[in-house]
């Protein structure tokens, strides 16, 4: 208790005097802020609350972000001088400057003109050296002169009315040394030479002619000790403060009468300040709103509080730049910022109502030797131990140091300018100069008030014996990870726990966890690291701090997220981590935590590097990361410390800001530089809130500190103004014209309304919140209403403009708020009424107009319209019966070539055997075959005409319906069992249900039966194999009538939904069954729908493309549903069911049944050529077959797929193929096979039933190599064949005596063109190349040794080396002819190294020896 009596005591002294020593930060504006030069001789505030600054480089206008230059430019409207030495601001807002030797310049702030007055050095009127400028109440102006005071009026264009210089009124002599404005509205007269030393003057005017009253005091002598006055100032009203050049302050009280009622002589200087026998011939003086007195000149800056008499001298120990200055102006401004204008240093500010904060260098000395561990080695760490001594953890070997509580006390209680004696421990005490105490990272007070230090090699504990000075040092240097290794990494975090537990975090090697036995005097320590594919570990071995939350949690802040460690009963330990998730807002800001803190109502907060501060939010067990960023006012995204003062709010440290947080509202404040901090950089550890309620910051250049809870910042609010009016980003000054309208007639600050044309609705307000403390961190809110939906927010630092872009006619309010750095607003925004007006052709009259101009033009608009919709109408019905029409002869030209092709099959299969045995080329033994093959296809050809005349009579209306009493169920199950053996040959589940074995029922056989066939046969060619057919038959009851419902289901490939509503239209077909199984006519289900609507029913299909498709057909089976002459009471005969076994046969026969195999007439050898028949008709395919084996042996393809993989397989020497077929047609085939460079050498010859260039054009373009035309003479397309191999056997005989470009140019197919030449090139490249083999051959043309083979022999007749050798053998003769070289050099030349197999080669090649060659060839060329 004693010690915290002791430590409330030190708090109360230590405060007393913070007012004293607090530090108010001088912030300089040098040329580099913008000031136009560096001695500054004058300095105002005007009415709007600019500060304008005389400089000897002209004039400069500041709004606390840019300055604005006013100079002499040797131009109409510039400064008669850039050499000012006074500025006064007018009653009218009129800016006057004074200058040396150049007369007197006026400038409106408004318009920027400048008028001069007084400059002509020839005219009785000149006026220099003009250092003050004044204003009397009645609006006379004057000014002192050589010759007296100068008395002048200026009228409201600029010009003078009146002037006249008096040196004396009356008996009174106007040689006055000084003059300053009195508190009524006259001013006092300083005549330090006269026997009366201050009068009270008050000017007027009486017709053009200034009347002057002097009213003098009594005051005869001022009294100073051996000193003169220099300045004075009023304050308050009739009490003057009078500086002598010694720094002596008298203080005189006037009564109303002048007379002095008191008098006190203050002493400013003393022999410790260094100015007490200092000469001061200029001073400065002037009062602030807290009634302080200051006093600036040559190197001092000094205060005196009129209040309390206490005096502050800012020019000691602490205050060495103001000892450089040579002060010439000192002003202060309406929000108590003082301004210090000196001579050759610039311009200067000070918050008078901003000294929050204290700084360690006005409590050390300037010696770095003397103060290293602030200087030298920045401070990382702090901590506070029971005494209230503060240590203090330092980078590099800056080591330990400890401030201990009774020097600060005695150093600020005495008022003295002492500085602080603290204890560096590396330099008086050899233990802690050792490498376990350089670059320490944090430090740590237990419970037991030992001093934890973590540094860069590990782990000390500092413990004092019996509260005395003498201390142990214990090293923890035995810490081992999990594999057993020493821990010597730098400790980042120290954590005691409630069961007294030491927690260390550290870098790269994760946490321990230090248990101690103090019965036993010894410890354990556990390792925990991050584990790979271990959830549950930690997240990441870099750990910056640790907490033990009021639950007993600990908490782990690492470089890659959060960590909670949870203990289970059994003692097993799990990590929780908590990391960033982009797609998550409520996750955590950044993943690297710096520090975690727990504030005292229980809210977790976690410090980032570059994520802001997160507040941890707790629903339903989840953890939710509330942001706080530079979006909600932080100046920094990096959080280095947490720490909460004693009214709940939370202080954050960042690289050179302090801020605090208002958990209650989230309002942000923020302190830097410019607000009395004077550590250039803070450290991430070096932040400490003491028991006794000090905030402590810590960094480079040593320590800011102060009270939280007594927070000194400026609270006067801003003076806000609208500096500048911009249209399309030009700025729009008063009186100025645009499109002949003068937008602005005052300054745009001035101006209540700005009415604006149409065309210029693109416009800019800049704005400025003239408060000087910190601009840059000045806030901005603002709102054009009408055409904003809410509020727009900027800081000073980013945007103090508001911009609108095609603004819409209307009437707009602009409003502008402001506030200072800390977040004071003004109470009233300011605002602007903007009317944009309508374009002459959106006024009520000319809307009017336009409206019977528009009435009248849609009149006559509808009219015509009408009659323009009435002839489109009769145009559209034309045209959609042209289109109709147009469609329909597509479709009709389809169904014509689909018939026609399935009408010229079966004539081929008539015509050909015909005309043989008509020719005598047929053996009697196959007479009788050809004979059953022309049967067979007569009663074919003879359906398909039935067919057609059936589906005309029903288009025809003409289809009688012959109803008759039957037996329903057996019916259909006659029709089902005629395809059960096709179901059964094509794998396909096929089942015919209903929930009925009998149902008598009315209907026509015939029709029924053309039904059940026609959707049968139609599921069964578009079922793949291995899929279901379903037929199901139910009745059903509607209206007492009953009706029989037969489904085909089937799971085929199904139709598009987009055909669906087309599938019943004549002559249509589905697009997708060119890929299909089979291919239809188009006549199918029209000729169907028709037969059902005859039957007085319905049909419906339903289908899912690649699903399957179910066929719903609905039929009236009662006998009063049809009319008396359809109905044939006689006993039904048995039904023959002759349309369906017909049917089914040919289905069987062409498509199902197992192919004979065909014996071939003779027996082949290798030689023999290989033919492939691609057919999808059976019979025609095995009718080529037969005709073809005596010649070829023979391959047989059903459809286009079958025969492309049989080609590619075999590489047949030639392909007869069908056009139309299903799976793949016979073009596709042809394009795929003549574009692999493997077959595109195989000659193709299509068989069409679709006549016409443009079939033949399409089959040619896919490379097919003739086309015959279905019926065909099987004579003549034998004769096509053999043209076909005996043009390509010419072109084999031709390649192997002359091989060049032009024979490969003569193959038909580009591909094959390609490969001859690029083969010819290859072995050119090495035809001297003896080791060139067949094997490299086919390495180099990228194929295998076997596909080359077929492919040299498809093309060539030979073998791949037989190529090879003929290339070289042909290059040998053209060599031979060339005369060039012996027989021997070509010999090697082209690749053969043994001479005596190159002429066996050569003479078996040409028939001659190498040398007989060369001798016909001479005897040939002679």
């Amino acid at each position: 208790m004693s010690n915290l009596f002791k430590q409330i005591i030190f708090i109360v002294s230590l405060f007393s005097c913070i007012s004293l020593h607090a530090q108010l930060q001088l912030n300089k504006i040098s040329g580099t802020e913008g000031l136009s030069q560096n001695t500054v001789r004058s300095i105002i505030q005007d009415s709007n609350g600019f500060i304008w600054v005389g400089t000897y480089n002209g004039i400069n206008k500041y709004d606390g972000y840019s300055m604005v230059h006013y100079k002499f430019l040797n131009d109409v409207n510039s400064l008669s001088s850039n050499i000012i030495i006074s500025l006064f601001e007018d009653k009218d807002g009129y800016i006057w400057a004074g200058t040396t030797n150049a007369g007197l310049n006026r400038i409106d702030p408004r318009t920027g003109k400048i008028e001069v007055y007084f400059d002509d050095p020839n005219a009785l009127d000149y006026a220099s050296e003009i250092d003050h400028i004044y204003q009397s109440y009645s609006g006379v102006l004057f000014i002192k002169t050589s010759k007296g005071i100068k008395f002048f009026k200026v009228a409201v264009d600029g010009s003078i009315i009146f002037e006249d210089v008096k040196n004396r009124v009356d008996n009174f002599s106007l040689s006055i040394k000084n003059i300053i404005p009195a508190l009524n509205g006259k001013h006092w007269f300083f005549t330090p030479e006269n026997n009366i030393k201050l009068h009270l003057a008050e000017i007027n005017e009486i017709t053009n002619v200034p009347d002057i009253k002097i009213q003098s005091t009594d005051i005869k002598a001022f009294e100073f000790d051996s000193s003169y006055p220099v300045n004075f100032i009023e304050y308050p009203k009739n009490t003057i403060w009078v500086i002598s050049n010694r720094l002596q302050l008298l203080k005189i009280q006037l009564n109303n009468q002048l007379q002095v009622i008191d008098r006190e002589l203050i002493s400013l200087s003393d022999n410790s300040s260094g100015f007490s026998d200092k000469n001061f011939k200029k001073l400065a003086i002037a009062v602030d709103k807290e009634q302080h007195i200051w006093v600036a000149g040559n190197g001092i800056l000094l205060n005196y509080d009129t209040q309390s008499g206490e005096k502050l001298n800012l020019n000691s120990s602490h205050r060495k730049e103001i000892a450089i200055q040579q002060a010439q102006q000192l002003m202060i401004d309406n929000t108590n910022i003082l301004w210090l204008g000196t001579l050759n240093h610039g311009l200067y500010k000070m918050d008078l109502e901003n000294n929050t904060f204290l700084n360690s260098n006005e409590f050390l000395n300037n010696s770095e030797q003397q103060s290293p561990v602030f200087h030298e080695y920045p401070i990382l760490t702090m901590c506070e131990d029971s005494k209230g001594d503060i240590w203090l953890g330092t980078q590099g070997r800056g080591g330990l140091a400890i401030l201990k509580r009774k020097e600060i006390e005695r150093s600020l209680s005495s008022k003295s300018n002492k500085v602080w004696d603290y204890n560096y421990l590396a330099k008086t005490n050899k233990q802690f100069d050792a490498e376990d105490f350089f670059e320490i990272k944090r430090l740590m007070n237990d419970s037991e008030d030992n001093i934890w230090v973590g540094a860069k090699t590990g782990l000390s504990k500092i413990s004092f014996k019996n509260n005395s000075e003498i201390f142990d040092i214990k090293k923890f240097n035995d810490i081992r990870d999990k594999k057993g290794n020493l821990i010597k990494n730098p400790v980042f975090a120290i954590e005691e726990d409630r069961m007294g537990n030491i927690w260390v975090g550290f870098w790269k090697k994760g946490i321990a966890k230090i248990t101690f036995d103090k019965q036993n005097e010894t410890y354990t320590s556990v390792n925990y690291q991050n584990e790979l594919n271990n959830t549950n570990s930690l997240s990441n071995n870099f750990v910056r701090d640790i907490l033990e939350d009021s639950s007993g949690d600990i908490w782990v802040g690492t470089i890659r997220g959060l960590n909670k460690l949870k203990e289970d009963a059994a003692g097993t330990i799990a990590f929780t981590s908590y990391l960033n998730d982009s797609e998550n807002k409520n996750s955590l800001s950044n993943n690297y935590v710096l520090d975690v803190f727990q504030a005292s109502d229980g809210h977790l907060y976690v410090g980032t590097f570059g994520g802001g501060l997160n507040q941890i939010e707790i629903s339903n067990n989840t953890l939710n990361f509330k942001h706080y960023t530079t979006k909600e006012g932080l100046p920094s995204d990096v959080v280095y410390q947490i720490k909460e003062d004693k009214q709940g709010n939370i202080w954050m440290l960042h690289v050179r800001e302090i801020s605090k947080l208002n958990p209650t509202t989230g309002e942000v404040t923020y302190f830097e530089n410019q607000d009395g901090i004077n550590v250039s950089e803070f450290k991430d550890n070096a932040m400490l809130f003491t028991t006794s309620g000090m905030m402590l910051c810590g960094g480079v250049n040593g320590i800011t500190f102060f009270q939280p809870d007594k927070l000194s910042v400026n609270e006067i609010k801003p003076q806000l103004i609208i500096s500048d009016f911009k249209l399309f980003n030009e700025i729009i000054q008063p009186l100025e014209k645009r499109n002949g309208t003068i937008i602005l007639k005052n300054s745009i600050n001035e101006t209540k309304k700005i009415v604006l044309p149409y065309n210029l609705n693109s416009m800019e307000f800049v704005f400025s919140s003239l408060h000087f403390s910190n601009p840059e961190k000045n806030q901005y809110k603002y709102i054009l209403e009408g055409f904003d939906e809410k509020w727009q927010y900027s800081k000073g630092n980013e945007r103090r403009f508001a911009s609108y872009t095609n603004v819409p006619p209307g009437n707009y309010i602009f409003k502008v708020y402001g506030s200072n750095s800390v977040g004071v607003w003004t109470d009233e925004p300011k605002d602007i009424s903007v009317v944009i007006n309508k374009p002459w052709y959106l006024t009520t009259l000319a809307i009017l107009l336009f409206s019977l101009l528009t009435f009248a033009i849609i009149y006559s608009f509808v009219k015509i319209r009408l009659n323009q919709i009435r002839l489109k109408s009769k145009l559209d019905i034309e045209s959609a019966i042209h289109e109709n029409s147009e469609e329909m002869n597509q479709m009709k030209l389809q169904f014509f070539t689909n018939i026609s092709h399935e009408l010229r099959t079966p004539l081929t299969l008539i015509v050909g055997p015909l005309s043989q045995i008509m020719n005598g080329q047929v053996n009697t033994k196959d007479v009788s075959k050809l004979n059953s093959i022309m049967y067979k296809n007569s009663n074919r050809l003879l359906k398909l005409i039935n067919q057609l005349l059936d589906f005309r009579k029903a288009e025809s209306g003409n289809l009688n319906l012959i109803v008759q009493n039957d037996e329903l169920v057996s019916f259909v199950g006659e029709v089902f069992a005629a395809f059960e053996d096709i179901a059964l040959e094509k794998n396909i589940k096929f089942l015919f249900l209903s929930p009925k074995n009998e149902l008598d029922a009315w209907f026509d056989n015939d029709k029924i039966e053309k039904i059940l066939y026609n959707l049968l046969s139609n599921a069964f060619k578009f079922t793949p194999n291995g899929k279901g057919i379903t037929v199901s038959l139910e009745k059903e009851t509607v209206n007492n009538e009953d009706y029989a419902i037969i489904k085909v289901i089937d799971f085929g490939i199904g139709i598009p939904k987009d055909e669906l509503v087309s599938i019943f239209d004549r002559f249509y077909q589905t697009r997708k069954e060119n890929n299909a199984i089979n291919v239809g006519s188009g006549l199918g289900l029209a000729y169907i729908k028709h037969l059902v609507e005859v039957h007085k029913g319905e049909i419906n299909i339903e289908s899912e493309f690649h699903k399957g498709t179910t066929c719903t057909v609905t039929i009236p089976i009662s006998k009063t549903a049809y009319s008396d002459n359809s109905i044939i009471e006689l006993q039904p005969q048995k039904y023959d069911f002759k349309y369906t076994k017909i049917g089914v046969d040919v289905i069987k026969e062409n498509q199902l049944l197992p192919k004979k195999s065909i014996k071939s007439a003779k027996e082949h050898t290798k030689e023999t050529p290989l033919l492939l028949i691609v057919e999808d008709n059976r019979e025609l395919q095995d009718y080529l077959v037969t005709f073809f084996s005596y010649d070829y042996r023979i391959l047989t393809a059903n459809n286009g797929k079958e025969g492309l993989e049989l080609a590619i397989k075999n590489i047949p020497s030639m392909i007869i193929s069908d056009l139309m077929m299903p799976e793949m047609n016979g073009i596709e085939m042809c394009r795929k096979l003549k574009t692999d460079i493997n077959t595109s050498h195989i000659p193709i010859l299509i068989l069409t039933a679709k006549a016409g260039l443009e079939n033949e054009k399409e089959g040619l373009e896919t490379g097919a190599d003739a086309f015959i035309l279905k019926p065909f003479n099987i004579e003549v397309l034998k004769l096509r064949l053999d043209n076909i191999l005996r043009t390509k056997q010419q072109w084999i005989q031709k390649f192997r005596t002359n091989s060049n470009s032009k024979s490969w140019k003569e193959l038909s197919n580009k591909l094959d063109q390609k490969f001859i030449e690029k083969s010819i090139n290859i072995i050119k490249n090495n035809l001297d190349n003896t080791e060139f083999s067949v094997e490299k051959f086919a390495l180099e043309i990228g194929m295998s040794r076997s596909a080359l083979f077929l492919k040299l022999k498809s093309i060539t007749g030979q073998s791949t080396s037989e190529f090879i050798r003929t290339i070289r053998l042909n290059k040998a003769a053209k060599l031979i002819e060339s005369g060039k070289y012996s027989i021997t050099e070509i010999i090697y030349l082209v690749g053969f190294s043994d001479p005596k197999y190159f002429r066996t080669c050569f003479k078996k090649h040409f028939d001659c020896t190498p040398s007989s060659y060369l001798s016909n060839f001479k005897t040939v060329a002679s």
